[in-house]
């Protein structure tokens, strides 16, 4: 790049010096007649040169922007760097039109809530991850509450959703590209079979990926997001608009909990305690196979997984209308 530059301006030199009829020190002499028009349109010359010179230069940075040899030829650190700024900018605009959506469908939630919510389900995952699979009594119980409100959560905000959509006449995106010879009842199966699909993937979906989904990012994609205003684009908007729904709903129920909290904890510990006494029952009275001990065991934890979640679940619905899809 600097042996090209250095080519253009010895090429400008050498045209200047031409004009000037050779170098500057055997030019006219200062006052002589003519000078002063003649360095006007040399001067002239050589700013319409040097102007030539940098579009150019302008025009050949660009191409190397958009060249994909010019990329690879980047080193490690300004290919991160250039990479980082895509996402951040993609980041940064489906999370502006994920807010405008939530304001265009009445969801009531904005850009601070947004923030909040994620902060939230951030920490639910983390009481997820140290109590699944855990025999310590609460940090099982609260991994178990957790999944079966976020379960309930997203059942609620996707019919939710459906029905906002409908209210405002908004058609979901289609992003698949169909065969020219399908038929519109081949489109409309293959849309309401994306969907399904769709609805599947969203309810297994943990917290951290809700959290994720709400903000627009899509980790998969890296900085090569669809081009904002695509059906792809607007349909992450929706999931994104669908995922905050969801997160909102979930942080409304663990306060209703936290307030009962000590009749929570009086039941399960009535629960949990009737199951603990038969299983030391029969440790007292010596384990004779482990069909027996995993059959005493699998019934305490049984009460954990199943029975404490839904005592937890018709807490929230006997106090949150909107926990019973009443709206």
């Amino acid at each position: 790049m600097a042996e090209e530059k250095a080519g253009k301006l010895g090429f400008v030199d050498s045209i200047v010096r031409l004009v000037r009829g050779g170098a500057r020190e055997e030019g006219p002499a200062a006052g002589a007649p003519g000078t002063a028009s003649f360095e006007a349109v040399e001067a002239s010359l050589e700013a319409a040169l040097r102007e030539l010179e940098e579009k150019v230069a302008a025009q050949t940075r660009e191409k190397e922007r958009e060249d994909p040899e010019r990329r690879r030829q980047l080193s490690g650190e300004e290919l991160a760097a250039e990479l980082r700024r895509r996402t951040e900018a993609a980041h940064e605009a489906i999370r502006k039109d994920i807010v405008a959506m939530h304001a265009r469908l009445g969801t009531g939630i904005g850009a601070d809530d947004l923030s909040a919510i994620v902060h939230a389900l951030e920490e639910f995952q983390a009481l997820v991850d140290a109590g699944r699979g855990s025999y310590a009594l609460l940090a099982r119980a609260r991994c178990a509450i957790a999944e079966r409100l976020q379960r309930e959560a997203g059942e609620l905000a996707v019919d939710d959703l459906v029905r906002r959509l409908e209210r405002h006449g908004i058609a979901w995106p289609d992003p698949i590209s169909h065969h020219p010879s399908a038929t519109p009842a081949d489109i409309e199966a293959a849309r309401r079979r994306r969907l399904r699909e769709m609805r599947e993937v969203f309810l297994s979906t943990g917290f951290q990926k809700t959290a994720d989904r709400m903000l627009g990012i899509v980790r998969g994609w890296g900085s090569d997001y669809p081009a904002r205003g695509s059906a792809l684009w607007e349909e992450s908007v929706l999931e994104g608009v669908v995922a905050g729904m969801r997160g909102k709903l979930v942080v409304d129920f663990v306060e209703v909990l936290r307030q009962d909290r000590g009749e929570i904890l009086s039941q399960v510990e009535a629960l949990v305690g009737k199951d603990l006494e038969a299983l030391r029952s029969t440790l007292h009275g010596g384990v004779s196979s482990l069909e027996q001990a995993s059959r005493a065991a699998s019934s305490a934890l049984r009460v954990l997984d199943d029975a404490v979640p839904q005592i937890a679940w018709e807490r929230v619905c006997a106090q949150l209308p909107h926990a019973r899809g009443e709206t």
